[in-house]
Protein backbone atom coordinates (compact mmCIF):
# COMPACT_ATOMS: atom_id res chain seq x y z
CA UNK A 1 0.00 0.00 0.00
CA UNK A 2 2.63 2.51 0.68
CA UNK A 3 4.22 1.83 -2.27
CA UNK A 4 1.27 2.28 -4.33
CA UNK A 5 0.69 5.37 -2.77
CA UNK A 6 4.51 6.37 -4.03
CA UNK A 7 3.24 5.98 -7.21
CA UNK A 8 0.22 7.98 -6.89
CA UNK A 9 0.03 12.14 -7.59
CA UNK A 10 -2.61 14.60 -6.86
CA UNK A 11 -3.71 16.23 -9.29
CA UNK A 12 -2.53 19.71 -9.55
CA UNK A 13 -6.47 21.31 -8.20
CA UNK A 14 -6.31 18.51 -5.50
CA UNK A 15 -9.55 16.55 -6.88
CA UNK A 16 -8.22 13.29 -7.58
CA UNK A 17 -5.37 10.87 -8.09
CA UNK A 18 -2.68 10.37 -11.39
CA UNK A 19 -0.34 7.10 -11.97
CA UNK A 20 1.80 7.29 -14.31
CA UNK A 21 -0.31 11.16 -15.71
CA UNK A 22 -3.33 9.37 -15.98
CA UNK A 23 -6.17 10.06 -14.12
CA UNK A 24 -8.01 7.51 -12.15
CA UNK A 25 -11.32 7.60 -11.83
CA UNK A 26 -13.00 8.30 -8.97
CA UNK A 27 -13.55 5.11 -6.88
CA UNK A 28 -16.08 5.83 -4.16
CA UNK A 29 -19.39 4.03 -4.58
CA UNK A 30 -21.24 6.56 -2.13
CA UNK A 31 -19.87 9.71 -3.46
CA UNK A 32 -20.60 8.06 -6.75
CA UNK A 33 -24.07 6.87 -6.20
CA UNK A 34 -25.25 9.57 -3.53
CA UNK A 35 -22.86 12.62 -4.66
CA UNK A 36 -22.05 12.79 -0.83
CA UNK A 37 -18.48 12.23 0.47
CA UNK A 38 -18.24 8.87 2.85
CA UNK A 39 -15.81 8.82 5.64
CA UNK A 40 -12.90 7.49 4.01
CA UNK A 41 -13.40 10.68 1.31
CA UNK A 42 -9.87 12.30 0.71
CA UNK A 43 -7.86 9.08 2.43
CA UNK A 44 -5.88 8.42 -0.69
CA UNK A 45 -5.20 11.39 -1.75
CA UNK A 46 -3.54 12.26 1.86
CA UNK A 47 -1.49 8.96 1.75
CA UNK A 48 -0.55 9.38 -1.28
CA UNK A 49 1.10 13.32 -0.07
CA UNK A 50 1.51 11.49 3.20
CA UNK A 51 4.08 9.93 1.75
CA UNK A 52 5.92 12.65 0.39
CA UNK A 53 5.55 14.32 3.86
CA UNK A 54 3.75 17.28 2.25
CA UNK A 55 1.56 18.82 5.13
CA UNK A 56 -1.29 18.94 2.71
CA UNK A 57 -1.83 15.70 3.67
CA UNK A 58 -3.99 17.02 6.08
CA UNK A 59 -5.89 19.35 4.00
CA UNK A 60 -7.61 16.21 2.27
CA UNK A 61 -8.42 14.20 5.38
CA UNK A 62 -7.34 14.93 9.02
CA UNK A 63 -6.92 11.85 10.07
CA UNK A 64 -5.13 10.56 6.92
CA UNK A 65 -1.36 11.15 8.11
CA UNK A 66 -2.89 9.35 11.14
CA UNK A 67 -3.65 6.19 9.72
CA UNK A 68 -0.71 6.50 7.57
CA UNK A 69 1.66 6.08 10.17
CA UNK A 70 -0.64 2.87 11.69
CA UNK A 71 -0.48 1.51 8.54
CA UNK A 72 3.37 2.09 7.97
CA UNK A 73 3.94 0.68 11.21
CA UNK A 74 2.43 -2.60 10.45
CA UNK A 75 5.48 -2.95 8.06
CA UNK A 76 8.02 -3.40 11.28
CA UNK A 77 5.62 -4.65 13.39
CA UNK A 78 5.26 -7.50 10.90
CA UNK A 79 8.62 -8.04 9.89
CA UNK A 80 9.26 -8.55 13.66
CA UNK A 81 6.33 -10.72 13.79
CA UNK A 82 7.61 -13.04 11.23
CA UNK A 83 11.55 -12.88 12.43
CA UNK A 84 10.15 -14.24 16.13
CA UNK A 85 8.92 -16.95 14.03
CA UNK A 86 5.04 -15.56 16.09
CA UNK A 87 2.15 -17.94 14.98
CA UNK A 88 -0.78 -15.85 13.02
CA UNK A 89 -3.26 -17.06 15.35
CA UNK A 90 -2.60 -17.33 19.09
CA UNK A 91 -4.33 -20.14 21.69
CA UNK A 92 -6.04 -17.89 24.23
CA UNK A 93 -7.12 -15.11 24.60
CA UNK A 94 -6.00 -12.45 22.24
CA UNK A 95 -4.67 -8.84 23.35
CA UNK A 96 -7.52 -6.22 23.58
CA UNK A 97 -5.40 -3.58 22.22
CA UNK A 98 -5.79 -3.94 18.67
CA UNK A 99 -9.36 -4.18 18.89
CA UNK A 100 -9.46 -0.45 21.03
CA UNK A 101 -6.75 0.93 17.89
CA UNK A 102 -9.86 0.29 15.40
CA UNK A 103 -12.21 1.11 17.46
CA UNK A 104 -10.86 4.86 17.86
CA UNK A 105 -10.28 4.51 14.06
CA UNK A 106 -13.62 4.58 13.11
CA UNK A 107 -14.72 6.72 15.53
CA UNK A 108 -12.64 9.15 14.18
CA UNK A 109 -13.59 8.35 10.71
CA UNK A 110 -17.10 8.88 12.09
CA UNK A 111 -16.52 11.95 14.39
CA UNK A 112 -14.43 13.60 11.12
CA UNK A 113 -16.85 12.60 8.67
CA UNK A 114 -19.93 14.63 10.77
CA UNK A 115 -17.61 17.39 11.44
CA UNK A 116 -17.11 17.60 7.53
CA UNK A 117 -20.94 17.32 7.19
CA UNK A 118 -21.84 20.18 9.76
CA UNK A 119 -18.92 21.94 7.86
CA UNK A 120 -17.04 22.51 10.78
CA UNK A 121 -13.95 20.84 8.51
CA UNK A 122 -13.60 22.05 5.12
CA UNK A 123 -14.19 19.60 2.70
Amino acid sequence: MIALALLFQVTPDGSGITVFGKRLPESCLVKNTSGKNCPGCGLTRSFATGVRLDPNAFRFHPLGPLLLLVVMAQVPYRAYRLWRNEPVARVGRPPAWPLYVMALIALGLIATWGARMAGAIPL
